[in-house]
């Protein structure tokens, strides 16, 4: 099944993984994920979204980062 639009498919989903450098991924907030982003895994691949949004709430990951100690 094919979501109509990001936020669809987002709020559904138990992991988000940012593959692709597009700008209507850097729209992606907390809010928008299931239960608030709490439990859901954020994969950004490319840097787009705001540690300090993401990593209070969700699983936030992005290679080449150092991790919070």
């Amino acid at each position: 099944e094919w979501a109509s639009s990001m936020a669809d498919c987002v709020q559904e989903a138990d992991a988000v993984i940012l593959a692709v450098p597009w700008d209507a991924f850097k729209t992606l907030t907390p809010d928008q994920l299931k239960n608030g982003g709490r439990g859901v895994m954020v994969l950004d691949c490319w840097r787009q979204l705001s540690p300090a949004q993401f990593e209070p709430v969700a699983n936030y990951l992005n290679p080449g980062r150092t991790p919070k100690s």
